[in-house]
């Protein structure tokens, strides 16, 4: 008897559910990602929420909002990209990201990047390896990531360098070089 009557409430709240507005709060769900080796927390919340449907109309759509909590991950972010993106090469390009800031900038986040940047050739002279610095500085670079749902099954972080401060040809390999490319694929990637 008692399950016949949770089977009648159950279908009674269903027909009303398909008739009536609503809204469905989604609570609070703590989730730990590991990233670049270290444990970031998150807490996703939301609602689903549904209005009636028209007369003669056969479908509902129902609203999903979501939000994450992303402080810790902001308190990650530096050692975060230190990971991903450091390098030195004795020939080539050595990279030291110093700071990384996440911030949200409706609809997109803005990532501001403190570095320090320098460009190394090596050559021979006298049958022995030298390397010497061509160019080296300081700069902040700012990517814009911009989310996108991909199949309507996922969702990936497009990634667009903004604003460069840094002075002459470091602007430039900031910018176009590597070291640009680099910066943009990663944080699409990991970010």
């Amino acid at each position: 008897m008692i399950v016949l009557r949770a089977w009648i409430v159950l279908g009674a709240l269903t027909a009303v559910a398909l008739t009536a507005d609503f809204t469905f709060e989604l609570p609070p769900v703590p989730v730990s990602l590991n990233l670049a080796g270290q444990t970031v927390a998150l807490t996703i919340s939301g609602n689903i929420s549904a209005a009636a449907a028209r007369s003669g109309e056969g479908e509902r759509s129902f609203q999903l909002n979501l939000r994450g909590d992303l402080a810790d991950l902001q308190n990650h972010m530096t050692p975060l990209l230190q990971a991903e993106l450091n390098q030195s090469n004795r020939c080539g390009e050595r990279i030291a990201i110093e700071q990384a800031a996440l911030a949200p900038a409706a609809p997109t986040g803005r990532l501001t990047v403190r570095l320090h940047f320098e460009k190394w050739v090596c050559f021979k002279a006298f049958g022995k390896q030298n390397a010497k610095r061509l160019l080296g500085g300081n700069g902040t670079v700012q990517v814009i990531l911009t989310p996108r749902v991909e199949n309507g099954k996922s969702v990936r972080l497009e990634a667009e360098i903004g604003s460069i401060d840094a002075d002459g040809p470091l602007r430039e390999v900031l910018r176009s070089g590597s070291a640009g490319a680099t910066v943009r694929t990663r944080c699409a990637k990991h970010c």
